[in-house]
């Protein structure tokens, strides 16, 4: 491997709509680079990029992954980021250490939800970019419906570089604008073409687009524009220059073309990068602090300075040796124990901490069950594993249902990763939807319950009498217990099993089962026996005490809501809040944001465990949404009628 310099790095990442070839266009780079010696294909599972078996099986990016290449005395490392909703988390991840973008956009399909999000992480990194419109060799695709279609939906003025020649299964090359010729590929995927005159019957439109590209680029650049206004036509090396300087400061947004599959269009993409893109030195220095004194630190990519990285990924199917690493490559690191994704790396007299990862809540969770006996440990540590790598996982244990809940961002997420919870740990589980931690309380106060334990059976009994009062506290507010006694009836060395007892009794409610929350118990009299009395009488005195209260106290069932805020087109809003009306849901408020509503809702979570899918069908895959918990509130009648005789029906079959 040749030695390089920081001004000869290009950290390039591809991103795109789950389907859109950005995975095929990585595989044509790295064939024309004779990295590989055949053209990979998703299809057939013979791809370099998409090398897990679950990527296999599903022909889609889980991970990010990456390669090098080497071009025009170069070093471009490509990043190829995952298209799907379920792991767009992990391109945004990527986005953060990439220097610029290629959004690929089909020709066919045009912009899709997942092109507007991954457009959006790019501004959100002020990240340079470009986009090459794929597919052009297929039927129905459209160039210029394509372009009118990003203008639409990204908000920008694209710039065209090139134009077709061709259409669908007659496309057979470019026409470069800046070079003014004409490149003819052979039909053998080969990539090898001839560059030609343009021909006769395209000329007129190729000068049309030459002299809108001019104007276009000159408007980013005073120079040029100056030279422009005064009819001199710019060299290639100034209009080159001027681009390169519009792409950087996300002036220019050029669009590029060709057929992944063809391999046309790839060594153009190639020249481009190297030409237009900026190495990590130009791209400035990455802010950061100092853990110690919280300044902030500016790190340049300097050869000669202190050591500083950032760890962003934990795994990779093979690695090269490299001896040594520069200021801003990607390389990988082995037998890092303790360092996880998000980390910093730097010299100890340096120390610098930069900005780590943000990511999203879950959006659906499934509980685990486990196979094989005593698994639990093993599946825990495993997972734990599974997160490392992938931090847009979260497994929990629901304290009041005991069950193992792993959450992600999508069933196709929660999938794979128990794909490979068996492939890597031979663990295997069962994903099933999780059951809702209802609770029970109370409507009213109810005075002077008193309850005796009594039992003789010859010898020693059992004897304890207790009275309570039990009072509803406001919602959340958990439960209190007040002793109130007053003189001796019940011996104080008794008082901690009434306590027990209540604490066992409010974990099963008198209505489904339910853990009691929400009230108030007053012990405030009793009786005892000074041969009979016990602390396991006291125990099974107040806890049948405590149920012949809460059923004199009129209980009631309580579900938990959760806050839902939706991100919906315009056009969806209405069936949006049509959908969540329909599933007990209450909307908050709605605002808008560009050409989206953005709802705020609160929805019973039972209405919403499968939400993901049913929103996606509602809006085209357009709609998203966060949720997190909110509340505890009563259950309607005719729903909690329903859960009791479930509940009865399942505890008769057991």
């Amino acid at each position: 491997m040749n030695k390089y310099e920081t001004k000869d790095i290009r950290n390039v990442a591809l991103i795109a709509h789950g389907g859109s070839g950005k995975t095929s266009i990585a595989e044509a780079l790295l064939f024309n680079n004779r990295i590989t010696t055949r053209l990979g294909r998703v299809d057939d599972g013979t791809s370099l990029m998409d090398y897990e078996p679950e990527e296999i099986k599903r022909k889609i990016t889980i991970s990010s992954s990456f390669h090098h290449l080497e071009w025009q005395k170069c070093q471009v490392n490509l990043i190829d980021t995952p298209g799907d909703a379920n792991f767009i988390a992990d391109t945004r991840n990527s986005l953060q250490v990439a220097d610029s973008a290629v959004l690929v956009i089909d020709a066919i399909s045009g912009v899709q939800v997942q092109t507007e999000k991954v457009w959006d992480y790019c501004n959100q990194f002020s990240l340079p970019r470009c986009i090459f419109i794929n597919k052009l060799d297929r039927e129905r695709s459209d160039l210029f419906r394509t372009v009118e279609n990003v203008k639409k939906y990204l908000k920008i003025k694209p710039l065209i570089l090139q134009l077709p020649l061709g259409a669908e299964h007659e496309f057979t090359g470019l026409i470069d604008l800046i070079e003014e010729k004409a490149l003819l590929y052979r039909d053998d995927l080969s990539g090898t073409f001839t560059v030609e005159e343009i021909p006769a019957d395209m000329k007129e439109k190729a000068e049309e687009f030459k002299t809108k590209l001019i104007e276009d680029i000159a408007e980013s650049n005073d120079e040029l524009l100056e030279k422009f206004l005064e009819g001199t036509k710019p060299s290639k090396v100034e209009m080159l220059s001027a681009l390169k300087q519009g792409i950087i400061s996300q002036k220019l947004f050029p669009i590029l073309l060709g057929s992944a599959l063809r391999n046309i269009g790839m060594q153009p993409l190639l020249d481009f990068i190297i030409e237009c893109f900026p190495s990590p030195a130009e791209r400035g220095a990455i802010t950061g602090l100092n853990p110690k004194t919280k300044q902030e630190i500016k790190a340049a990519f300097d050869e000669s300075g202190p050591f500083a990285g950032f760890v962003f990924k934990l795994e990779g199917k093979g690695q090269k040796p490299i001896n040594p690493a520069i200021a801003g490559d990607i390389v990988a690191v082995a037998k890092l124990k303790e360092t996880t994704t998000g980390d910093s790396l730097s010299d100890e007299k340096n120390p610098v901490v930069f900005q780590g990862f943000t990511h999203p809540n879950p959006i659906l969770s499934f509980a685990l069950l486990p196979k094989g006996k005593g698994d639990e440990e093993k599946i825990f540590s495993s997972l734990s594993r599974l997160i490392e790598e992938d931090p847009t996982l979260r497994l929990d244990r629901d304290a009041q249902t005991k069950e193992m809940l792993l959450s992600g961002m999508g069933q196709v997420h929660l999938e794979t990763t128990i794909e490979k919870l068996k492939r890597k740990f031979g663990v295997e589980v069962t994903l099933q939807s999780p059951k809702i931690p209802y609770r029970e309380t109370i409507r009213q106060s109810a005075k002077s319950i008193i309850y005796r334990h009594k039992k003789q059976s010859g010898g020693r009994g059992q004897f304890a009498e207790v009275h309570f009062d039990i009072f509803p506290l406001e919602r959340g507010k958990g439960y209190e217990f007040d002793n109130d006694l007053v003189g001796m009836n019940v011996p104080r060395n008794f008082v901690p099993a009434v306590e027990k007892g209540l604490n066992d009794a409010k974990q099963r409610g008198v209505m489904a089962g339910y853990p009691v929350v929400d009230f108030k118990i007053r012990f405030f009299d009793g009786k005892s026996h000074e041969v009979d009395s016990s602390e396991l009488a006291f125990k099974i005195a107040s806890s049948m005490a405590f149920k012949k209260a809460v059923q004199q106290a009129l209980p009631m069932l309580l579900e938990p809501i959760m806050k839902v805020i939706v991100n919906v087109p315009d056009e969806n809003m209405g069936d949006v809040i049509g959908d969540l009306n329909s599933r007990r849901g209450r909307v908050l408020g709605v605002d808008s944001k560009d050409n989206h509503q953005i709802i705020t809702a609160h929805v019973p979570m039972s209405e919403i465990l499968t939400y993901a899918s049913e929103l996606t069908s509602l809006t085209s895959g357009r709609g998203t949404f966060t949720v997190e918990y909110s509340s505890y509130e009563e259950v309607p009648a005719h729903i909690s009628e329903k859960i009791v005789s479930q509940t009865k029906v399942v505890e008769e079959d057991e």
